[in-house]
């Protein structure tokens, strides 16, 4: 005997928020369940309805296809694109800068003590 579901499974959720032009994949679902950002998997896999949640996500860090900002290259050539990033400068941190730059790959995290060059290292 079959149950029919209306859960989808991250394929599934993957393949409609690519057609709607959203840049996100495996690892970033995984990621978003591990912080709390979306309830865990399990083996039922997700409501129809989840697609919207996953969406605000994806407008709030930044991961629409095509809005890359810049390009940051990091030694031994390994490149990522940039969506978004936010420059912070924590009270605990006096004079660093806290960059987060959200990137194709996942976040990146770089304390420096100044934003010379940043625009520099972009070669869009």
């Amino acid at each position: 005997m079959t149950v029919a579901t209306n859960n989808l499974g991250q394929a599934d959720i993957l393949n409609i928020l690519r057609s709607d032009g959203y840049d996100v994949n495996i690892r970033t679902l995984r990621y978003w369940r591990t912080v709390g950002l979306l309830p865990q998997l399990y083996n039922r896999g997700y409501p129809i309805e989840i697609i919207d949640t996953i969406k605000e996500l994806c407008n709030k860090f930044g991961r629409l296809i095509g809005d890359v900002i810049l390009i940051i290259t990091l030694e031994g050539g390994y490149r990522f694109k940039v969506y978004r990033y936010i420059v912070e400068r924590p009270k605990e941190d006096k004079g660093k800068y806290k960059l987060t730059f959200y990137t194709d790959q996942g976040i990146i995290i770089e304390k420096r003590d100044n934003l010379d060059g940043l625009l520099r290292r972009s070669d869009v």
